[in-house]
Order: C-alpha cells, then sequence, then structure tokens
C-alpha cells in the first residue's frame, strides 16, 4: 500500500510538471504569434546556434 502511494506522488509531480512545461510552450507561442516580422528576425538572428535550438519558423 505505501509503495502505491509512493508511485502515485511520483505521477502527480511529474503530471505536474509536463502541465507546467505545456503552459510555458504555449505562452512561448503566443508571444510568437504577436510578433511581426522586423521583432521576429531580430529574435531568429539572435538565436546563436540552430543546431542547439530548434529551427522556428514564423508561420507556426
Amino acid at each position: 500500500m505505501n509503495q502505491q502511494l509512493i508511485v502515485s506522488k511520483i505521477m502527480e509531480k511529474e503530471l505536474a510538471e509536463m502541465n507546467r512545461l505545456k503552459v510555458l510552450e504555449l505562452e512561448f507561442m503566443l508571444f510568437l504569434s504577436k510578433m511581426d516580422d522586423s521583432i521576429f528576425q531580430k529574435f531568429h538572428d539572435a538565436l546563436s546556434d540552430e543546431d542547439d535550438v530548434e529551427y522556428i519558423s514564423h508561420e507556426l
């Protein structure tokens, strides 16, 4: 019984973290959608290495 409680708490923490990351992702998508082309280009140019960061398309 105690092991089930531990597993349940671990799952609860992992789900909370997944939800937090999803909210951050949605906030970022909203941020990108409000950019005009010049701001987007400045943001895109600021990414130092495209190998480290997924390519961001303005057509999201």
